[in-house]
């Protein structure tokens, strides 16, 4: 009988990332190989034996599994029990045998990380296997996978686009610790050690939030459809969840369900956020359509008697369901315009806010003229009435002590009508 003993190392492995174990279990846990199972299977196995030593050259008992060392897969070490001349306990057949297919997926996976590290050596920074490098105290990233060269720079590029473990989520961040890092070179090969156990790196990745923008923007799409007016605007109501995407092509909100009352601009939604991905939620919200309309506004507050020129007015959008039937539309019936009292800024002016300006005072003296086919005569009088241009104001002619109707036509003057003129004693 010839036993041979293959070693199993256990190699640390970064669990919290959720990449698994790079080995299948830890321990010294020993096989027995006995020759006397078959010539065929002797064979085969002293075959794929070879290769392995071929394929692998041990680095010394760190008690860690490097790159260029194989796991062997064997039976639970509590089915064999040796006895001093080599032969196990119990009949032939409960003889623990090795799992072939296991064996030829770690003498792969023992080369495909032997060729990707291993190939550094002819620069100078790769000696048996390890790869010099340098840590990266903070990185971001937006890949949902964490490579090795986000953690450690100065690695050649084809060892830094290895993958290692789950990168964050969008937004977030994960802190490795001085073990979890040393495991980390350990099993790739990379020639690196913390200072302290206080050494840290923080690994972010860009997040790109999801709002009421990205919403507004979806229904108002399949509003158009539904036929909503192209100059209304749309307006949600409760609108709070938040999502995180990784790309800003994820960064979209799809409309599942949509309900609209043209006659009244109100909508109901059903909204999926984001739009697509494992976590896609669905939102129910309510809102409304409005059909905005420029009007007129005072860009400063004005006082009382105050004209209302060019310079004071401005434009603002309001919702016509919010514009009452009083409201000043066009600029024109504003400038040239007196305030009957304050005025405030940044509001539509009502009719009854406003008035034309008074170009004769009570008590003022004024200029009086009666024009006829044949003569042009003017007289001194006094207004009994303040009044602005249009307006019939009553006028006493100083030199007469009459009271005549007259038409404000400018500052301080009034045109005397004849068919307007009525003799009236004081």
């Amino acid at each position: 009988m010839i036993d041979r003993r293959f070693r199993r190392r256990c190699s640390p492995s970064p669990a919290r990332l959720g990449w698994g174990r790079l080995s299948r279990g830890c321990g010294a846990a020993h096989g027995r190989i006995r020759t006397g199972r078959g010539f065929a299977f002797g064979a085969a196995f002293g075959l794929a034996a070879g290769l392995a030593l071929l394929l692998t050259a041990p680095l010394g008992g760190s008690g860690v599994a490097h790159a260029n060392e194989v796991v062997m897969p064997v039976a639970a070490a509590g089915a064999v029990s040796a006895d001093p001349g080599g032969t196990p306990a119990g009949a032939e057949a409960a003889a623990p045998l090795p799992d072939i297919t296991a064996l030829a997926d770690a003498l792969v996976n023992a080369a495909t990380r032997r060729s990707v590290l291993d190939g550094t050596s002819s620069d100078g920074r790769g000696v048996g296997g390890m790869v010099r490098a340098v840590l990266r105290p903070e990185v971001t990233i937006e890949r949902p996978l964490l490579q090795l060269g986000d953690v450690f720079g100065g690695l050649p590029k084809e060892v830094a686009s290895v993958p290692v473990g789950h990168a964050p989520d969008p937004g977030g961040r994960l802190v490795l610790d001085a073990a979890y890092l040393e495991a980390l070179a350990t099993d790739y090969g990379v020639d690196w050690r913390p200072a302290s156990r206080f050494v840290q790196a923080i690994v972010s990745r860009t997040g790109y939030p999801i709002g009421r923008v990205h919403a507004v923007e979806a229904l108002r799409a399949r509003l158009l459809d539904e036929g909503m007016p192209p100059e209304a605007e749309v307006d949600v109501n409760m609108f709070t969840i938040q999502a995180v995407v990784g790309t800003p092509e994820e960064a979209r909100v799809a409309v599942r369900d949509l309900y609209y009352d043209n006659r009244t601009g109100r909508f109901n939604a059903l909204l999926q956020v984001p739009a697509e991905g494992p976590n896609a939620r669905p939102v129910r919200l309510t809102g409304s359509v409005h059909v905005s309309v420029d009007v007129p506004v005072l860009i400063r507050p004005i006082r009382r008697d105050m004209v209302i020129t060019e310079a004071d007015l401005g434009w603002d959008s309001v919702r016509r369901s919010d514009l009452r039937p009083d409201i000043l539309l066009d600029p024109e019936d504003l400038l040239g315009r007196a305030a009957r009292y304050g005025i405030q800024a940044g509001r539509p002016v009502r009719v009854n806010q406003v008035r034309l300006p008074e170009l004769i005072h009570r008590n003022g003296l004024v200029t009086m003229v009666l024009e006829t086919p044949f003569m042009t005569v003017t007289a001194r009088g006094r207004a009994l009435e303040s009044g602005a241009r249009g307006e019939t104001v009553r006028i006493a002619n100083l030199a007469s002590d009459k009271e005549v109707l007259a038409v404000v036509t400018g500052r301080d003057t009034v045109q005397v009508r004849m068919d307007l003129v009525t003799v009236a004693t004081r």
